[in-house]
């Protein structure tokens, strides 16, 4: 065995010092200008499109150049003079390429390869399309797949995602799994072929059956959701913790949050929990949540959310974006330490970078904020900015807020209410009451006073508190409905909104709209001055003025 590999070594390296020779001999033999590295790049190109498959894709031999003694030449003088390979690649790249020349499919695939990846030679992806197609044709699975990649991510002009569909179906007709999840992908998102979600599952199948990290994670994300296949949140898990196993930040990601669902627990304590708080509201009665119960809750919460921390930092750690938010979020909790949300900034960035417009917009209020980093007003600005392009809406609404105040940016209302018009627009009910307040008020944009009732209406069916207290106030002042007005003011009191509060006891001081209540209505000031309002003193002496005055006028009448 040691003698035959010696043999072939000193063959090789005969052969190898003849092509060097014959190379110097031919280009010594060259009597023509040598040409630019535009020119032999130029030379290099293909002349025709007989390379591309037809327009419907049926099979066809392909066309393969002649071989001949001038072309040899020519490329002898290219590879003379060009700077476009690198010099210790030359001779291995110019045999790779009297390979590929003469229909070596492996050659044809490699110099794809090459093209491709840029390894030796300038990056050319048209050039390594073209070298795939030559190999794939001749039925190479992985030029067949590498070649399916290429027009499937768009980085060279193709007419569709048919041309990639079919070659993807070649290459998994050969068994290559890579070739099969990209296929079920097509089929499971409908690109270039029906959504067939049955068939995305077969073909994640397959690519799982030859250890697939990511396939096997999708079929778990199939099962969960019970797409293609039955229900089986038992079996999602078994999937995201192989697939975890193989490496797949994907997988570290799914089985995080399905932790954090509490799926998968020891003894299942919050499923208990679920049970025992069903059973007690049956009853009417809180006597089974004892002491013991909730303690086993909150060590099972306390498990799940750390237990998902450890996950999802396993997939920041592999560089999942969407992980390094969740991690982040985990550590920026109300109450964390300065270490922790240091950590949680850094998680921050990274995310952000990737294009996540969550992290950006966390990150732009961390700079707003001014505790971890210094405060810093006109880079929170750019990066609510960019969030905010990228359609995320509470970005749109705190790029709002900042136009409106002025902070970090020069104050421009038009501009927020156009920033409001597109958070509300995604349904964010904040953005919705602010930008009703402008209407009616009339700054930035015409009074409306029609629309900023509707906007209020939007929000507060939503549940919002303020607008809710703000659609009560705009019925009482234009309409004088107070009974309309008074549902709405309650809605918001049960939320604890303190300007609602101090309306309702308006009207039950009065008795406009309600029965009269003093009683009520100082209740409802003392709740107020307890969560912060400072003149509720004045308020009741205004409204002991207000009331004697109607008192004295009715006495006079009567």
């Amino acid at each position: 065995m040691a003698h035959y590999h010696s043999v072939r070594a000193k063959k090789g390296a005969r052969r190898s010092q003849e092509l060097r020779e014959a190379a110097k001999r031919m280009a010594a033999e060259m009597v023509e200008a040598e040409p630019t590295p535009a020119e032999a790049q130029e030379e290099w190109a293909f002349e025709d499109d007989d390379y591309w498959p037809p327009s419907d894709f049926e099979d066809t031999e392909p066309v393969l150049p002649v071989y001949d003694p001038e072309s040899r030449k020519r490329l002898v003088r290219i590879y003379s003079s060009s700077k476009t390979v690198s010099d210790g690649l030359r001779e291995e790249f110019f045999s790779l390429r009297m390979s590929a020349d003469q229909g070596d499919p492996g050659a044809q695939f490699l110099l794809g390869r090459l093209y491709d990846v840029g390894e030796g030679l300038p990056g050319d992806k048209d050039m390594a399309v073209r070298w795939y197609w030559r190999a794939a044709s001749r039925g190479h699975p992985q030029a067949q797949l590498c070649l399916a990649v290429l027009l499937d991510s768009g980085q060279v002009e193709t007419e569709g995602s048919g041309e990639a569909l079919y070659w993807y179906k070649k290459a998994a007709e050969q068994g290559v799994p890579e070739a099969c999840h990209n296929l079920a992908r097509m089929h499971y998102n409908g690109e270039g072929v029906n959504k067939n979600l049955e068939e995305a599952y077969r073909l994640y199948s397959i690519a799982a059956e030859h250890g697939l990290a990511e396939a096997i994670n999708n079929i778990g994300v199939m099962s969960e959701r019970g797409e293609g296949t039955a229900e089986d949140i038992m079996y999602a898990l078994r999937c995201y913790r192989s697939a975890a196993e193989k490496g797949s930040a994907d997988a570290f990601y799914n089985l995080a949050s399905l932790h954090r669902k509490r799926i998968g627990f020891p003894k299942n304590v919050w499923k208990a929990f679920l049970h025992y708080r069903q059973e007690a509201e049956a009853a009417g009665t809180d006597d089974m949540l004892d002491a013991a119960d909730l303690c086993d809750v909150s060590r099972s919460i306390d498990l799940a959310e750390e237990t998902a921390a450890a996950l999802y930092r396993r997939a920041a750690a592999l560089g999942h974006a969407r992980a390094q938010l969740c991690l982040a979020l985990h550590l920026d909790r109300p109450g964390a330490s300065p270490n922790r949300r240091k950590e949680a900034v850094r998680l921050y960035r990274m995310a952000a970078a990737d294009g996540l417009p969550e992290a950006i917009n966390n990150l732009a209020w961390t700079y707003q904020e001014g505790r971890i980093l210094p405060y810093n007003g006109r880079e929170a600005y750019k990066l609510y900015s960019s969030a905010a392009a990228l359609g995320h809406a509470e970005a749109a609404y705190n790029l709002a807020l900042m136009l409106e105040s002025g902070e970090g940016t020069g104050l421009d209302l038009k501009r927020a209410a156009e920033s409001y018009r597109v958070a509300a627009a995604m349904g964010l009910a904040d953005a919705k009451n602010r930008l009703a307040l402008l209407l009616e008020r009339g700054e930035g944009v015409p009074s409306d006073v029609d629309m900023a009732k509707g906007l209020f209406s939007e929000a507060a069916e939503q549940g919002h508190a303020d607008a809710q207290f703000n659609l009560g106030r705009l019925i009482a002042k234009e309409s004088e409905e107070y009974e309309q007005a008074l549902d709405w003011y309650r809605r918001a009191v049960s939320q604890g909104h303190v300007g609602a509060m101090v309306e309702m006891a308006r009207h039950l001081y009065l008795g406009d709209g309600v029965e009269q209540n003093s009683m009520a209505a100082r209740r409802l000031l003392r709740r107020a001055t307890r969560l912060g309002r400072s003149d509720t003193g004045e308020i009741l002496k205004e409204l002991r003025r207000i009331r004697g005055e109607r008192h004295d006028q009715y006495a006079w009448m009567s």
